[in-house]
């Protein structure tokens, strides 16, 4: 079993670390029927993340080219997110990234910005159009939301280090909802925030991780 690291720290990508959500931005601006559609569907319970996804992306590259730099060029990360990768690593902690998007547009987001180290758990999509390949990546149905959610990935990641180490969950919506309750604390922004005030479950709202940094170290 790996060394205890002072903490564990899992953060979404969509949402959280971009300061917007890359595939709703590029649905909205590129395929804003299809948006509409699927995601009522979802909020609704009609259909999985993961079928929207798949439905999302696929719509995208029949009709843009080169999605990866549009996302590095257009969508902004979340306002003070390389200091918090520069504190993370002053302090000790470990931090990985754990998302319901696709690889193939997460990796050159992050190397644009110089963040290209980070430990990685997302999804594969074969960008080409025509292509078939979108790849999720496996796991059990979760017992309680019915979907194969972020909480499997939260529970394998903390049982893989010490049992000591404790978790940190920073997220900002749907994909996080169940994913974030296996951890030992919360930071939330956005619907996510919302939908944790409306269940109970305490959590720390925060802005830009600025705010991060402050509430870790103030922990």
């Amino acid at each position: 079993m790996a060394e205890p690291s002072r903490e564990l720290i899992i953060c979404d990508f969509d949402g959280t670390i971009s300061a917007i959500d890359t595939i709703n931005y590029l649905c909205t601006r590129y395929t804003p029927d299809v948006f509409d559609e699927l995601e009522g569907r979802l909020i609704g319970g009609d259909l999985t993340l993961e079928e929207v996804l798949r439905r999302e992306i696929i719509a995208l590259r029949e009709r843009v080219d080169d999605l990866p730099a549009i996302a590095a060029r257009e969508v902004p990360l979340r306002e003070g997110f390389a200091e918090f990768v520069g504190w993370v690593d002053e302090a000790g902690h470990e931090l990985v990234i754990v998302s319901s998007g696709f690889r193939q547009l997460i990796e050159p987001m992050l190397a644009a910005a110089g963040h290209d180290g980070i430990t990685l758990v997302a999804n594969d999509v074969d960008l080409a159009a025509g292509s078939g390949g979108v790849s999720f990546r496996e796991g059990p149905t979760c017992t309680s939301c019915g979907q194969r959610c972020k909480r499997h990935d939260v529970a394998s990641l903390r049982a893989d280090r010490h049992p000591s180490t404790p978790v940190t969950f920073i997220g900002d919506g749907f994909s996080d909802l169940c994913g974030c309750r296996e951890a030992d604390r919360i930071l939330a922004v956005g619907n996510l925030a919302g939908w944790l005030q409306r269940d109970g479950v305490p959590h720390h709202p925060f802005e830009d991780f600025h705010d991060v940094i402050a509430l870790l170290q103030g922990a």
